[in-house]
């Protein structure tokens, strides 16, 4: 459930609380959420994901609006804050295993419910001047994105990396257009800053290492800056 405002005038403004009741003063609720393994190879012959399922809390806001600046200049901008953790006591399947045991089970109590970034923000502003018909307009995009963990099994593991950093973006605009919209001509750069954060990695699990050695490592990076020109007409 959530609650929702919003202010409108020369400010729009719109928030929203994820509640667990309205009535409530916790601004949480709860929810079931799945934790996988892959078994060891010898029981993988019979059984290749195991589902397990536990109690979790979550609870968030979101924020966004705009603002005219003056007759010619408007900002706005959004922010997201989420958190989910796996509630006290929960336990999922997992390889440490106590002898004896085929399969073992760990503590996930107040682990993060996955590896979406907890915190998001974005802002953006255009100024454009106007002429007889066309108007000619510079744009900026901004976005920040929280650091977040890494979900693959090979996370923490060697060189592969538990977490992955913060990053920010930005990305520019400018360009000549009609009064109506019918046409644009537009220069852009994407990622002007050329940020090189990694986005994704992964390498050899457990299992990778103890069959082969394990000799590898997948790594993604921000795509890099990218400069161009778009032509754009509605017929």
């Amino acid at each position: 459930m959530s609650a929702t405002a919003a202010w409108i005038g020369r400010a729009d403004v719109r928030a929203a609380l994820h509640l667990k009741d309205a009535s409530g003063s916790r601004f949480s609720y709860k929810t079931s959420g799945p934790a996988s393994i892959t078994l060891w190879p010898f029981l993988a012959r019979h059984i290749r994901v195991l589902i397990y399922n536990g109690d979790a809390s979550i609870w968030g806001m979101e924020l966004e609006g705009q603002y005219l600046l003056t007759e010619n200049w408007i900002a706005g901008g959004a922010l997201s804050y989420t958190k989910g953790e796996w509630d006290d006591g929960a336990q999922a399947p997992c390889n440490e295993r106590e002898p004896g045991e085929i399969l073992g089970s760990c503590d996930i109590g107040g682990d993060s419910l996955g590896g979406e970034p907890e915190l998001t923000v974005s802002l953006n502003s255009e100024f454009f001047v106007s002429f007889s018909s066309t108007e000619w307009y510079i744009r900026g995009l901004y976005k920040y994105t929280d650091e977040r963990e890494n979900t693959t099994a090979s996370a923490g593991i060697g060189n592969t990396r538990a977490t992955f950093e913060d990053t920010q973006v930005i990305n520019v605009y400018t360009g000549l257009r009609s009064s109506d919209f019918t046409w644009d001509i537009s220069l852009w750069a994407k990622n002007l800053l050329d940020s090189d954060e990694v986005n994704f990695e992964q390498g050899p699990d457990s299992y990778d290492i103890e069959a082969s050695g394990g000799s590898y490592t997948q790594t993604n990076i921000q795509a890099a800056r990218t400069i161009g020109v778009t032509a754009r007409y509605n017929f």
